[in-house]
Order: C-alpha cells, then sequence, then structure tokens
C-alpha cells in the first residue's frame, strides 16, 4: 500500500495533539505553537 504524503505529514501533527490533549497543558502549547510556526516559516524560507 502507498500512504499519500498528507498522511505523513499529518502523523507526527497527531502525535502532537494527542500528547497535549492527554497532559491538557494549555501553557505548553502556547509555548510550542510559536516555535512549531517559526520553524515552518524557516522551512519555507529555506525551501
Amino acid at each position: 500500500m502507498k500512504f499519500p504524503k498528507p498522511i505523513l505529514f499529518l502523523l507526527p501533527v497527531a502525535v502532537v495533539a494527542g500528547y497535549f490533549l492527554m497532559n491538557r497543558k494549555p501553557p505548553g502549547v502556547v509555548v510550542i505553537h510559536p516555535i512549531t510556526r517559526t520553524v515552518a516559516e524557516t522551512v519555507a524560507a529555506s525551501g
């Protein structure tokens, strides 16, 4: 079976989302969201 690209991209996102849902720590989400955004922007800029 071949996995479409979006599934491979969303898999780590689902893992992180599940991690935060399990821990219920909104401050952690607030802290990590800008970090994720910065990484995404850096990858987009370098790509």
